[in-house]
């Protein structure tokens, strides 16, 4: 829409806010993880997600390439999966950027994991290994995704945005 109403010269002052307020959102995501972790600098995040919404391959206007995009700014080395928008990802994503085979690879030492997508799959992953593989036991919930009790009962220091 916005292009559209650059290429017909309407300045289509609402939409640019709500694209404001979308950027923000993420770089606010990216600093509550910079608040846990402190400098990011060799921090392994995984990243689960890289789509703009489940059950496509489409990275157009996806909050994960920023997000990781930031990271690999931040110098974290970034663990990332996706049921279906890798090879997308791979083309604008930096080369520092790991694609795991599953969520598990994703996970293997990392200090935070970041659920960025709303696959429904990540819902059912064992949650129980996937502690086992992490170095550390955040999960910050960019989808509120998953349940904050359950979270926390595995042990998990579990972080959602946009709910207490």
């Amino acid at each position: 829409l916005d292009q559209m109403a650059g290429a017909s010269g309407y300045d289509f002052r609402l939409l640019k806010s709500v694209i404001e307020v979308n950027s923000s959102q993420r770089k606010h995501f990216i600093q509550r993880v910079k608040n846990k972790l402190g400098d990011l600098n060799g921090q392994t995040i995984a990243v689960l997600g890289l789509a703009f919404k489940d059950n496509t391959d489409d990275i157009r206007e996806s909050a994960a390439i920023d997000v990781i995009q930031q990271l690999v700014a931040a110098g974290a080395q970034v663990r990332a999966f996706d049921y279906q928008a890798t090879d997308a990802a791979r083309q604008v994503l930096p080369d520092t950027v790991f694609y795991a085979e599953d969520p598990y690879d994703a996970a293997r030492a990392a200090s935070a994991i970041l659920v960025v997508t709303e696959w429904k799959e990540f819902k059912e992953l064992d949650w129980v290994k996937i502690k086992s593989l992490m170095q550390g036991q955040l999960v910050f919930d960019g989808r509120n995704l998953l349940k904050p009790k359950t979270m926390q009962e595995l042990g998990f220091d579990y972080y959602s945005i946009g709910r207490p």
